[in-house]
């Protein structure tokens, strides 16, 4: 996940779902509300870590952390010269991941519908024009603080890359930077609220109509993929204020037939072995248990 996050475009919340701990980070998130709360407050901090989930987020932190250490140069190096390379790999990544989810949801005509909707959002919400500058009021910064973190764990799509296309992407990082806390304070809000609603929502979805949620955020998956297409001509990008430029709009272009086509077509399939080596992993694990 923390790898995914460092490379535009690409989301963390996708590789939570490839992975399997999605519903685990929904039900993590979950044991944080009102209860947890009134323990912390009372300092019973045994009640406290009985209640979370506190080594599922240990490591999980631990393994974000690590790959902002040790991945960040790395994949912002390839990000800014072979960046064609890296999104084939992240690409074949997602679309093995779909095929082998895919592959465990009983079809029936409700549920490829909700794949055909999810398809139709997922592109969508990658494809979308920049909005017109927003007003910059409490309610408008908790509201787009709060769809950016929801799309933080939605399968397919970045956080920044939302608050980019809202026009608030400058103001909250530099919001964070200045330490404004009156300007961070409604994303923040609007941030903790957002999550805590919306996993509490995905994660009913995914109990009470499993299946059906389970073809909606592949469907999402799969319209996300076009964020991920190697082979793009870029028509608009905004600047982020540490110089790193992102591609707001952009066109899918057919490959040249060259040495650089077949390796980017290698790292794609290398990207489908792997999700097929962590997959026969898994089942193995599973049989012996």
């Amino acid at each position: 996940m923390g790898a995914a996050d460092i490379v535009p475009g690409v989301s963390g919340g996708t590789m939570a779902f490839i992975m399997g701990v999605y519903q685990d980070l929904l039900e993590g998130i979950k044991s944080f509300n009102i209860t947890l709360i009134r323990k912390a407050l009372r300092f019973d901090l045994k009640a406290v870590f009985a209640q979370i989930p506190w080594q599922f987020f240990l490591f999980l932190g631990a393994g974000l952390v690590l790959a902002v250490g040790v991945l960040a140069g790395l994949l912002h190096n390839a990000y800014e010269h072979h960046q064609v390379k890296l999104y084939a790999f992240f690409f074949g990544l997602v679309l093995a991941s779909i095929v082998l989810l895919a592959r465990g949801v009983p079809w029936t005509i409700q549920r490829l519908l909700g794949l055909v909707v999810g398809t139709l959002c997922g592109y969508l919400a990658v494809t979308i024009a920049p909005i017109e500058q927003l007003p910059s009021t409490f309610l408008v910064h908790m509201g787009c603080g709060a769809i950016a973190i929801t799309a933080m764990i939605l399968p397919g799509i970045s956080g920044s890359f939302l608050l980019l296309i809202m026009g608030k992407y400058d103001t909250a990082i530099g919001a964070v930077k200045e330490f404004d806390l009156i300007t961070l304070a409604p994303f923040a809000l609007g941030a903790v609220l957002g999550i805590l609603a919306f996993s509490r929502f995905l994660s009913w979805l995914l109990h009470r109509w499993e299946h059906l949620a389970m073809a909606v955020l592949i469907g999402f998956m799969a319209g996300s993929l076009r964020k991920l297409f190697p082979w793009k001509e870029v028509l608009s990008s905004i600047t982020k204020p540490d110089g790193e430029v992102v591609v707001i709009q952009d066109k899918l272009l057919l490959p040249d037939m060259n040495m650089a086509f077949v390796q980017a077509l290698g790292l794609m399939l290398l990207g489908i072995v792997v999700i097929v080596a962590i997959e026969w992993v898994r089942s193995q694990r599973v049989d012996q248990a």
